[in-house]
């Protein structure tokens, strides 16, 4: 069953459900600006290699003399790993070239769309993600001695749900433009998403209004030997 399915949200369930359902981790455009593009270059201070989000420490130099560190964030330890990356990629002292949007905060945070090694002018960290080949039939889903379906299944497709047909969920032909989090092209959209209760109209344009930085998924993190912390 495709997630874009018609649902009945007469009773406001669809403030929950009209949400991304692709990322445990936060919707990027919550926390990324990606009208303010930036580009640094640095020195790699350390690199911390954990779900759900990696992120490269770097030293930068401002006029010749004060150092500031930022964090670059990438994606996952699964997907990077999957994309033949490793934890010693990248080591401390080597310098990069990182380039993507900036933190909505105005903290020292970049989402790393590239990061190049200045040595070598090789782009690492980024990713050839592909989702397993689509069965030629139906199969059934996989249980457990439980009858309980099985959501990780360790057979190399990266769990039952890994790959769904769709990342959000709108009324079947509501034909609303959104992106792959769940954030609308228009917020006057919102009405047309799905048939919501008053309330969660409300709730649900809040949302948008507020680039979904509500929602789970956040984590408080700091840069390894630093008191230094932020939203993750």
């Amino acid at each position: 069953m495709t997630l874009r399915a018609a649902i009945g949200c007469g009773i406001g369930l669809c403030a929950v459900l009209a949400a991304s359902v692709a990322a445990a981790h936060h919707a990027l455009v919550a926390k990324f600006d990606e009208t303010k593009q930036i580009e640094l270059s640095g020195i790699v201070t350390g690199v911390d290699w954990r779900n759900p989000h990696v992120h490269v420490f770097v030293n930068v130099t401002r006029d010749n003399r004060s150092v500031e560190n930022w964090a670059v964030e990438l994606e996952s330890t699964v997907l990077l790993r999957r994309s033949g990356w490793q934890h010693a990629t990248l080591r401390p002292g080597d310098a990069v070239d990182v380039s993507g949007p900036a933190a909505r905060d105005g903290s020292r945070q970049v989402w790393g769309s590239s990061v190049i090694v200045a040595a070598t002018q090789r782009q690492v960290y980024n990713l050839t993600d592909t989702g397993p080949r689509a069965p030629q039939s139906p199969r059934p889903t996989p249980r457990g001695a439980d009858g309980k379906p099985l959501l990780g299944v360790a057979d190399g497709s990266g769990g039952y749900w890994a790959y769904p047909s769709s990342t959000v969920l709108m009324q079947a032909g509501a034909n609303v433009q959104m992106n792959a989090d769940g954030v609308l092209g228009r917020i006057a959209d919102a009405p047309r998403v799905a048939p919501f209760q008053p309330w969660a109209l409300g709730l649900y344009q809040h949302r948008q209004q507020r680039h979904l930085a509500d929602d789970p998924g956040f984590l408080n993190c700091k840069a390894p030997g630093s008191s230094a912390r932020w939203r993750c």
